[in-house]
């Protein structure tokens, strides 16, 4: 059973952290990157022999590497986890509850997050693009709000209809002459 993982990288998987429920995904992404990690894990003996020095080998001992690693991380909290191997140069990150999102750095960095008015929340944050086109950004907010002016729009055109249904309520049950409705 191959599960999350890729089948040319190894190795590549989710591995528990210190405290409830804490992850920190990691994917090695070839032989130089494994070099790193095993550095960056301070050269264990298990890690460091030549029948797990090229990703055909891992491939084939995923299972082993994985309990080993997992064995590793979960010593280690996973944001402090994380930012040893972005010092490392390696494809790690923290697996976040959507509750922690607006407080990540990349996401602040980014500005992923844009706080658009809402009419009975206030100011709300909303997730952006995961990527970032220059000189689109007005654009996209000028669209939101046309697009929030619209659905005004239509909630008004709706309500006034609701109006209209409720008041024909009581004449229910008889005959309406033509064009009364």
């Amino acid at each position: 059973r191959r599960g999350n993982r890729d089948p040319h990288l190894a190795p590549q998987g989710v591995y528990p952290c210190r405290g409830d429920d804490q992850w920190l995904a990691l994917t090695i992404v070839d032989d130089e990157a494994w070099q790193r990690l095993i550095d960056a894990m301070g050269r264990p003996p298990w890690a460091s022999g030549p029948d797990l020095a090229d990703v055909a080998a891992r491939l084939a001992n995923h299972d082993r590497i994985d309990e080993a690693l997992a064995a590793w991380t979960s010593t280690w909290d996973a944001v402090a986890l994380e930012a040893l191997l972005a010092r490392h140069h390696l494809a790690a990150g923290v697996v976040q509850a959507s509750s922690q999102l607006a407080t990540d750095p990349q996401y602040r960095h980014r500005s992923f997050f844009r706080p658009l008015p809402h009419p009975e929340m206030g100011l709300v944050p909303y997730a952006g693009h995961q990527f970032r086109i220059v000189r689109q950004r007005r654009r996209a907010v000028g669209k939101l709000k046309l697009r929030l002016r619209r659905a005004r729009g239509v909630s008004r055109g709706l309500r006034l209809a609701a109006d209209r249904i409720v008041n024909l309520l009581p004449h229910l049950g008889r005959k309406a002459p033509h064009g009364e409705l």
